[in-house]
């Protein structure tokens, strides 16, 4: 049984609630979905479902309890009011009137307008990056990650040194459109599998799963070059660290964050000097961006809960891809089989996720790493 993430309640479909209460008047890819659920987190997947419902982390030895509770609830409701008040109704008055002890003073409020709350709360409003409220917390995660899926996980620290703050308001807001140009920056030099965190005024820090040290001294050269690229003729210093696991630590995440913020450095990486520019653009392997209208379609093969399964590739390379799927949350380790359709012939490949986005996105984001050509 997979380790419980509450990150994914929010990316599952809404439809998934009312599938589970009755799975015969389910679609056949949301029983799909349900199978997979209970296969990845067995008694864990009523937690989730609590989750999506209420936003009460409820542990998996308690969930399915609670579950049972609102279901006989439901029934009650309906045969005193003659009519199917619907689960999303029945949870709410179990909650307010008969289970108090789980939350107190509820408000109802709009799944759209929740996420986006729950989405600014780690915002950070001058640079739009992650803030430091959610930095431990995706870095415990990532680090899980890399570990049970044995991928490396690096972590880059990029810090800026300047003159002394000055209380003087045209410096203020000067330095509020420095950190702004900052963020877009570093926004626009990642993958979107990587994450990257405003966690003090002046310091950065950037998660890179499935990133060997050699790609993370590329990616980190790369970056401070085009930051400083930011401040011709300034005083202002751009200074860089990075570090790898499991090459440096087999630890948790704050050793990595250490390793990297000790080795923080002024100027060029001197590992590689002798790199031609190009290949500070690039990782392993050269990516190929897809627009929107002419994204090709694949669909999985296997194994059997992702059979027929539906997405579409946003970007593609030698080494692999990133693919966005309807319903399914890809995961990781296992390998999948699959098939792009492109110009009406089908291309078989086999791969295995090495990374999946969180919660936050209309559709799952994941990375798919070729095993074969």
């Amino acid at each position: 049984m997979e380790e419980l993430n509450f990150n994914i309640a929010d990316s599952l479909p809404d439809s998934i609630i009312p599938a589970f209460v009755n799975k015969e008047t389910a679609r056949q890819e949301t029983r799909k979905l349900i199978n997979d659920l209970i296969n990845r987190y067995e008694q864990g997947v009523f937690s989730l479902l609590l989750y999506k419902l209420t936003q009460l982390k409820i542990s998996p030895a308690k969930a399915r309890e609670v579950w049972e509770m609102i279901l006989i609830h439901k029934d009650r409701l309906n045969k005193y009011l003659r009519r199917d008040v619907g689960i999303f109704v029945a949870s709410m008055d179990y909650f307010a009137n008969f289970a108090d002890e789980y939350i107190k003073n509820p408000v109802i409020l709009d799944r759209n307008t929740l996420l986006e709350m729950k989405k600014n709360i780690f915002i950070d409003e001058t640079t739009g990056l992650y803030n430091h409220l959610c930095f431990e917390k995706r870095l415990r995660q990532a680090v899980a990650d890399a570990k049970r899926r044995e991928d490396p996980l690096s972590l880059i620290v990029l810090m800026t040194e300047g003159p002394d703050k000055s209380s003087n308001p045209n410096e203020y807001n000067q330095r509020a459109v420095t950190y702004k140009n900052m963020g877009e920056t570093i926004r626009t030099s990642i993958r979107i599998s990587d994450t990257a965190f405003r966690v003090k005024d002046n310091e950065f820090v950037l998660l890179l799963p499935d990133t060997s040290g050699k790609g993370a001294r590329i990616v980190r050269e790369k970056l401070r070059k085009r930051v400083q690229n930011l401040f011709p003729g300034r005083n202002l210093l751009v200074r860089t660290g990075a570090a790898t696991l499991p090459e440096e630590t087999k630890k948790d995440g704050l050793m990595l964050y250490a390793l990297a913020k000790l080795s923080l450095q002024k100027g060029p990486d001197p590992a590689l000097s002798g790199l031609h520019a190009s290949v500070l653009e690039k990782r392993e392997h050269k990516r190929i961006s897809i627009p929107l209208k002419d994204r090709m379609v694949f669909h999985f093969t296997g194994p059997l809960e992702l059979a027929g399964s539906l997405g579409r590739i946003i970007n593609i390379s030698k080494g692999g891809m990133a693919v966005e799927t309807r319903n399914s949350v890809l995961s990781g380790p296992e390998e999948i089989e699959g098939c792009i359709i492109k110009e009406g012939k089908k291309l078989r490949f086999k791969g295995r996720v090495v990374w999946s986005r969180d919660a936050g996105r209309d559709r799952p984001v994941s990375g798919i790493k070729f095993l074969t050509a």
